[in-house]
């Protein structure tokens, strides 16, 4: 979700790659390394979302991302940072 200074709320697609939180991913996959974990978007436009900066992820992997300090990039490839710089 992007919000312009007119406090204007947008919704964007994008992509998040990150890095997983070790500790919660060693009591649930104990024999995995650190992996980089690849979030993609919802490609039906009929399928809900969430904003990655304001509500963060839901199901098994969302416990286990690092999302804060994932990169957001959009889909055409811009680079938008950090989540946790975007507001």
């Amino acid at each position: 979700m992007l919000t312009d200074r007119l406090e204007y709320k947008s919704y964007e697609s994008c992509w998040l790659k990150g890095k997983t939180i070790k500790e919660k991913l060693q009591q649930k996959y104990p024999e995995s390394n650190d992996p980089e974990i690849l979030v993609i978007p919802a490609f039906n436009p009929l399928c809900g979302g969430a904003a990655a900066n304001k509500e963060g992820i839901t199901g098994p992997f969302g416990k286990i991302i690092d999302i804060p300090n994932s990169q957001v990039y959009l889909l055409d490839g811009s680079s938008l940072g950090k989540v946790k710089n975007i507001k």
